[in-house]
């Protein structure tokens, strides 16, 4: 990519491009860890493994194999392209000395072949701090309540609190934000865990990005729609690239 870096794989120790990180967090954490250079906090031994690696020690590894250049991307690439490269490079071990050579098929979208520039936007913060006077949707009288965040195509949840109407998570969730879904409103869901049926939302809500002062954490009481009462407490934290 032309933009500036601002990602690295914190487990593979090389850095990353804004349109290449997307396919690093495709693999998996377990084949790569991309982490804000920005935004997030560097422990002293993630710290190491880029001081002990590096693109140069990396790709020599995994770009050994003389059929590497026919397929490497340049800066002007499609984004898929791109991607296909890294699940082919990282996942599939396809161009170090003893690998096939090849690159998995790919197909460029649209979109991509006329946008340019950064695909991530940010990452949103997202504290779950608490709910208040939920609806009861257990026999009981109580609920088991989780909340799960959704923006565009990604999606994270709390973990759930069992028999209460006033849980309390103080749960932070982090949301990749992409550029294409920078208008599209944050959704918090709020739900009862039942074991023996389907679950029960009990509320929900929305925040929209544009309200949000960049980099300033911003404490939120919701109150919960589509259900008699209830109001979800966070506090949000957006952290554009471009801040």
């Amino acid at each position: 990519s032309k933009e500036f870096v601002t990602w690295a794989s914190a487990n593979v120790g090389v850095v990353v491009c804004n349109e290449c990180v997307g396919g690093h967090r495709a693999l998996g954490a377990h084949i790569s860890a991309p982490r804000s250079l920005k935004m997030d906090v560097w422990t002293p031994e993630m710290q190491q493994v880029m001081l002990s690696r590096g693109n140069g020690f990396v790709n020599e590894q995994l770009e050994a194999h003389p059929d590497t250049a026919k397929f490497k991307p340049s800066p002007n690439s499609p984004v898929e392209h791109k991607q296909a490269f890294v699940r082919s490079k990282y996942a599939n071990k396809a161009f170090c000395a003893t690998g096939s050579g090849q690159m998995e098929e790919w197909e460029t979208s649209s979109s991509a072949k006329t946008t340019a520039g950064q695909v991530h936007a940010g990452i949103c913060v997202v504290k779950v701090v608490k709910a208040a006077d939920l609806v009861k949707a257990d026999l009981f009288g109580k609920s088991d309540p989780y909340v799960v965040v959704e923006h565009g195509s990604t999606s994270v949840k709390t973990k759930v609190i069992k028999k209460t109407l006033n849980p309390e998570w103080n749960e932070t969730l982090t949301l990749n934000i992409g550029l294409h879904h920078l208008q599209q409103e944050i959704k918090f869901q709020v739900w009862d865990k039942d074991k023996v049926s389907s679950d029960d939302k009990i509320g929900n809500c929305s925040v929209s990005l544009s309200g949000l002062s960049p980099n300033q954490p911003a404490d939120l009481a919701l109150p919960l729609l589509n259900v008699k009462r209830g109001t979800l407490f966070l506090q949000i934290t957006w952290c554009p690239l471009d801040a």
